[in-house]
């Protein structure tokens, strides 16, 4: 059976019929592609890695991409039963309170100044969109092997490959001061086709290396109305990226009825772990109504000030702290290679980041029998090598840090006998046909990794410097990865 791989192009451009997602950077099976990234329905029980090596936007697992406005349905619906509002003066409210879009300016500019991608949309509050444009090839990237008596099949699973640039965002309002804005950036780029040879007969051809550049870049960070923020990113070929994103618009502020209750909402702690504990320390001081997407209202004579404390609440939870990241590798004393670029900092909001190049090896073999039937199934390992980690800084300002630098190679192949030949024969219940004998190659990749992972304090200057070093038995000469990581702004 020769394969050959099948290629599909798919554009996607700014909020057209797709998901709020990047691209996945892994292969993807082509029906989950379809589901998650062109349609955009709810992953389910699908996990983040099994579409980025290290990327995991906060809205992955969000059954609705609309809670602030359920949120606002069920405000609108206590205040009514609150001040006896009629149906009429409910549905009235809701539409002034309703927040309007603001627009998003973007764009991945290279260090000549040159646009890579850009995009301007209207988005709302809590709501993700996305930009790029990628091509999407199906890919033969394995094997369902399938066998029954005196006859078996090896089925190809078809995979998305994507190639390009894609960058998602979600904003949240902070009343009074401008928006708290997540990132997703995956950028990737295919290597030349590259066919892994199986060795099997019965397999010739089909399964590709499936090599890849890959960089990945997730962080969040406050925007001010009308200010462009500027970000160095993780990038590939030595080259330098810059994000450039701005947000236009008005900023909500908080709202009073006539009655003197108010109102606000503050979803960028709702999408916090500790929004339950900041609810409970509210209820300590007075009566509050709460919604899970983050609005609130308060009565009484302290609603003002609870209300202002709460948008304080708010604003200094947002990432306002500008970081440079370097992570660098020597050999004998010479820079071999490093990634330098910059993020925001704050509580329970992570910086996640890859870049290197990604493949499949064929490390194993299965074999299904049945009567008068064999076949061999081949078992792929994914691979990366270069630069991936995560860095959240904790309440206490210390930083979770788990950075580091893998790599993988390929030795040579082993050819192995899995099966000898079994001659034609004659049983009780008929005659048995001959079999071939089962060859294959497994290719025993070999991987390796060194980092950093743990809990960090930062200096008085707000500095944290690591450093690793190591002797490398295949050429004897010292290696050492550093990594630091310094407040800038």
């Amino acid at each position: 059976m020769i394969l050959t791989s099948i290629s599909l192009y798919c554009l996607a451009l700014a909020q057209d019929a797709i998901g709020p997602f990047p691209h996945p950077s892994k292969p993807a099976h082509s029906q989950t592609y379809d589901q998650f990234f062109k349609m955009g329905n709810w992953m389910g029980s699908e996990t983040p890695n099994q579409f980025w090596e290290r990327l995991s936007p906060s809205w992955f697992q969000d059954e609705e991409s609309n809670q602030e406005l359920q949120g606002l349905e069920a405000l609108s619906r206590h205040l009514a039963e609150t001040h006896s509002w009629s149906e009429g003066s409910r549905e009235a409210w809701k539409s002034i309170a309703t927040s309007a879009p603001i627009t998003a300016s973007c764009s991945i500019v290279d260090g000549e100044g040159s646009v890579l991608l850009s995009g301007e949309s209207p988005i709302f509050s809590g709501i993700p969109i996305r930009f790029g444009r990628i091509v999407a090839e199906a890919k033969v990237g394995d094997f369902d092997v399938e066998v029954a008596q005196r006859a078996s099949i090896a089925d190809p699973s078809v995979d998305y490959l994507v190639r390009g640039r894609s960058l998602s965002l979600r904003a949240f309002s902070i009343v009074d001061s401008g928006w708290q804005v997540e990132v997703a950036y995956v950028d990737t780029q295919p290597s030349p086709v590259e066919i892994i040879a199986l060795g099997a007969s019965c397999m010739t051809g089909g399964i590709e290396r499936l090599s890849r550049e890959v960089t990945e870049y997730g962080s969040t960070f406050f925007l001010k109305p009308g200010v462009k923020e500027i970000l160095s990113l993780p990038s590939q070929n030595g080259e330098t990226l810059f994000l450039h994103l701005q947000l236009n618009g008005p900023v909500p502020s908080i709202g009073q009825t006539q009655n003197g209750t108010r109102f606000l909402g503050v979803p960028n702690l709702a999408s916090l772990d500790s929004y339950p504990a900041f609810i409970g320390k509210l209820r300590e001081q007075s009566s509050v109504w709460s919604h899970e997407s983050g609005w609130l209202a308060f009565e009484g004579e302290h609603a003002e000030q609870l209300a202002i404390g709460a948008a304080a609440e708010a604003f200094a939870s947002a990432p306002t702290q500008k970081y440079r990241i370097q992570m660098r590798v020597f050999e004998a004393g010479e820079l071999t290679g490093g990634q330098t670029f910059e993020a925001f900092l704050a509580p329970e909001l992570p910086l996640q980041f890859a870049h290197g190049v990604a493949a499949q090896a064929v490390s194993d073999w299965d074999v299904e029998i049945a009567s008068n039937a064999r076949i061999p199934d081949p078992i792929l390992t994914p691979l990366f090598a270069g630069f991936l980690g995560s860095i959240t800084m904790q309440k206490d300002g210390k930083l979770a840090v788990d950075c580091g630098v893998s790599e993988f190679s390929f030795p040579e192949s082993v050819s192995m006998l899995l099966a000898d030949d079994v001659p034609a024969s004659t049983e009780h219940d008929g005659e048995t046909s001959s079999q071939p004998p089962i060859r294959v190659s497994v290719e025993n990749p070999a991987q390796g990794s060194v980092g950093f992972r743990g809990l960090y304090p930062l200096n008085s200057e707000a500095h944290l410097f690591l450093s690793q070093a190591w002797r490398d038995e295949a050429d004897s000469n010292m290696h050492t990865l550093e990594l630091e990581i310094r407040r800038i702004s």
